[in-house]
């Protein structure tokens, strides 16, 4: 299943950012790396989230734990004023008229088709 990572920063400045960049591209480097984002917060300047998707979850820690990732982790994780998750996909949605269920959760009802 694939993961979505998001990753909450606090830039305070223009360091973070170009670091947060640094690493969304060490990241687009590793095995199983889809894509990924940083944006900025539109209500605070300051906010800044960096977001990755992998095709699994071991992709995304065997990325964490690359030499070439764990240079470039350091200054975005002092940074990091709000929290680190990772994310099961259970839908994906693109442009077509369904999204596409990637895995049934127990407590979600099947769609009306």
């Amino acid at each position: 299943m694939p993961v979505v990572v998001v990753i909450r920063l606090r830039a305070g400045s223009s360091e973070i950012v170009a670091s947060a960049r640094q690493l969304l591209a060490a990241l687009q480097a590793r095995p199983g790396f889809l894509r990924g984002s940083v944006a900025q917060s539109v209500e605070e300047d300051s906010d800044l989230a960096l977001v990755a998707r992998f095709a699994e979850l071991g992709s995304w820690r065997r990325a964490l734990g690359a030499a070439d990732v764990k240079l470039v982790v350091t200054p975005p994780a002092r940074a990091a004023a709000e929290s680190v998750g990772t994310y099961e996909v259970l839908d994906d949605a693109g442009p077509g008229p369904d999204p596409i269920s990637l895995r049934r959760s127990p407590n979600r009802p099947e769609p009306d088709r």
